[in-house]
């Protein structure tokens, strides 16, 4: 195990990699942002930076990186997405469905591929309208969540696996009636991004928490939660509130973008991006 102060080297190191080649396209801040204002006011604001962002990222996402290759769906995705900008753009800011849309979409976009495929009339605005009707059903019962913090509260399998099982059968009506344990990851995390870690098949297999091809299922997910609650205790709870306020994120996100750079990205890949020309 890496001492206190390399772990803080570690998260700056790979927070600042993250950041260079993820950050400028990343909507995470934003939907994160959209959030904390749905639970205070119970409607967010979106700021003309907020849509060059989702516009930019829209103009430059590279379709062939996720074996996108056939034109016609190329043209379903982006007319989707792009009326799912003019959807946040009409004003619509009390169903969180379309705060949370930018960052699930993208950061769950192979699986998203899919629905696609399966579905011919598949619509990302109508997706995430019903998502965001559900996340008010629940609201309270997720306010509960918000409030705790994974390094310093108890992991509550029961309810933990209440909420994981309500979410998943929404997202599995909502997709091609199949699971979605990824999803239901990275949607828990962004409602309560303290206590729920996030996770993805590459991190789950480079730590041995499952094998390859198989579906990550809550057991596995329990078990994650309290390996990174262990892990986190190792550290003063004071340094991870330092580190926390110095990069206004959670821990639990600080350390994902690390696993993130180690486990699921092919960094020999980003060095075109540095503009060195050898020819």
């Amino acid at each position: 195990m890496i001492g206190q102060t390399d772990f803080e080297k570690w998260i700056e190191a790979v927070h600042s990699i993250f950041e260079i080649f993820e950050g400028r396209y990343d909507v995470y801040p934003i939907s994160r942002r959209w959030i904390d204002e749905w639970y205070k006011n119970g409607v967010f604001s979106i700021s003309q930076n907020d849509t060059e962002r989702l516009n930019n990222l829209k103009e430059n996402l590279d379709y062939s990186a996720f074996g996108i290759n056939d034109t016609k769906l190329q043209e379903r995705i982006d007319k989707s997405f792009g009326d799912l900008i003019t959807t946040l753009n009409s004003g619509n800011c009390e169903n969180i469905g379309f705060g949370i849309a930018p960052y699930l979409l993208t950061w769950n976009f192979r699986r998203f591929k899919e629905y696609f495929i399966g579905k011919t009339y598949f619509s990302l605005s109508s997706y995430f309208e019903d998502l965001g009707t559900f996340i008010k059903s629940i609201k309270n019962e997720l306010e509960e969540f918000r409030k705790r913090k994974i390094y310093l509260d108890e992991i509550k399998e029961d309810k933990i696996k209440k909420i994981f099982n309500k979410a998943n059968k929404k997202l599995k009506s909502l997709g091609i009636n199949q699971n979605e344990p990824v999803g239901v990851v990275k949607l828990l995390h962004i409602l309560a991004p303290n206590y729920f870690p996030l996770i993805d098949n590459p991190i789950a297999e480079a730590t041995g928490l499952k094998q390859r091809r198989e579906s990550l299922t809550i057991d596995e997910y329990i078990i994650w939660m309290k390996a990174l609650k262990r892990w986190c205790e190792n550290y003063e709870k004071k340094k991870i509130e330092e580190i926390e306020k110095r990069y206004d994120e959670s821990i639990l996100k600080l350390i994902d973008e690390g696993f993130y750079v180690m486990s699921s990205i092919n960094l020999s890949l980003r060095i075109k991006l540095m503009g060195l020309k050898v020819k």
